[in-house]
C-alpha cells in the first residue's frame, strides 16, 4: 500500500454510539467528517458521547493529548441533511440501526446523491452486506467495514466485500482503516458478523 493519503473527507451515517466512534477515529486520524442523522435529537448526543470518549481515549492511548482531541472536534460537522453529508466525500460509512429494510432505503438515496469516487461501506454486524448493496446501485463500490465497540482500543477494522465488490475498492476500505488508525482485516467470505 502506498503512503499517500487516499481519503480526506469522510461521511458516516448515523451518529449513535458506533456511529460517533467511527467518526471521532476518523477525525482523530486528520479526517473532515460529517455525521448525518435524521433525527437532531441524535446528533445533540455528541457531545456527551465525546467526553465519553475523551476519557478513553486519554486513558487507552499512550499518544493522547487533549490538543489533539480538539482538533479532532473541529473536524466534524453534523447534519441532517443527507445530500450535503454525502454529495462530495471520499467515502460514506453507514452506521444506522440493524434493520434491512432501512439501510436499503438509506443507500437508495445514498446512490442517488454520491458521486462515483466514493467508497460505499456498511457497518453491518449482523446481516450480509450482499442483501443490500444492490440498493446503492453501485454494488462494485460496495463493502462492509466492521468494527468493535471502543474502538480506538480494539483497532481492528473487518474488510469485507460481497461477490460483486471490485477488488480495488477492497483495497481503498484496507488503506482507509490503516490511515484511521487501525488493523485491517481482510474478511475473503462474505459472512455475518456475530458482535
Amino acid at each position: 500500500m502506498t503512503n499517500i493519503t487516499e481519503f480526506k473527507t469522510v461521511s458516516i451515517l448515523g451518529g449513535g454510539v458506533l456511529g460517533s466512534q467511527i467518526a471521532m477515529q476518523a477525525a482523530y486520524h486528520g479526517k473532515d467528517v460529517t455525521i448525518y442523522d435524521a433525527f437532531q435529537e441524535s446528533l445533540d448526543k455528541l457531545p456527551a458521547r465525546w467526553d465519553w470518549m475523551r476519557a478513553g481515549y486519554e486513558e487507552d492511548l499512550e499518544d493522547f493529548t487533549a490538543d489533539k482531541f480538539d482538533e479532532a472536534l473541529k473536524r466534524i460537522s453534523t447534519t441532517t441533511d443527507l445530500k450535503e453529508a454525502v454529495s462530495d466525500t471520499d467515502i460514506v460509512i453507514e452506521a444506522v440501526p440493524e434493520n434491512l429494510e432501512l439501510k436499503r432505503e438509506t443507500w437508495e438515496k445514498v446512490g442517488k446523491l454520491a458521486d462515483e469516487r466514493t467508497v460505499f461501506a456498511t457497518n453491518t454486524s449482523s446481516l450480509l452486506p450482499s442483501l443490500f448493496a444492490d440498493s446503492s446501485g453501485a454494488p462494485e463500490r460496495f463493502l462492509a467495514i466492521h468494527y468493535a465497540n471502543r474502538i480506538w482500543k480494539q483497532n481492528l477494522a473487518e474488510v469485507m466485500g460481497t461477490p460483486k465488490t471490485d477488488e480495488k475498492f477492497v483495497e481503498k476500505a484496507l488503506k482507509y482503516a490503516e490511515e484511521t488508525g487501525m488493523v485491517p482485516a481482510y474478511v475473503k467470505k462474505e459472512t455475518p458478523g456475530t458482535s
